[in-house]
């Protein structure tokens, strides 16, 4: 990925590099931007994510939590929509959710 890179910056073409995710916080644009954000988990500990990608002075960006485990709000959201407890369970007995 260097090589092509390199012959394609000097044959004028912008590139970059497609990261897998394990590897986009090593990137050192990545670093020097500080774009990379320790967000707290539901699990009390932290993960990093790509911040956000402007940052203003006054009201800079704030990262406060990652999204909870899939399916976690699963019964209070089918709860607004009118379904019982009695619902969710067969949904759930059903492998619907």
């Amino acid at each position: 990925t260097r090589d092509l890179i390199a012959l394609l910056n000097v044959a004028g073409v912008p590139c970059g590099p497609i990261y897998k995710m394990n590897e986009v916080f090593d990137d050192p644009q990545v670093q020097h931007l500080g774009m990379a954000s320790a967000v707290p988990t539901t699990r009390g500990d932290t993960v990093s994510l790509v911040g956000p990608a402007f940052s203003l002075s006054r009201t800079p960006p704030r990262m406060r939590h990652t999204l909870g485990a899939a399916g976690a709000d699963n019964a209070a959201v089918l709860h607004e929509l009118g379904l019982t407890d009695e619902d969710i369970a067969g949904l759930v007995r059903d492998q619907v959710i």
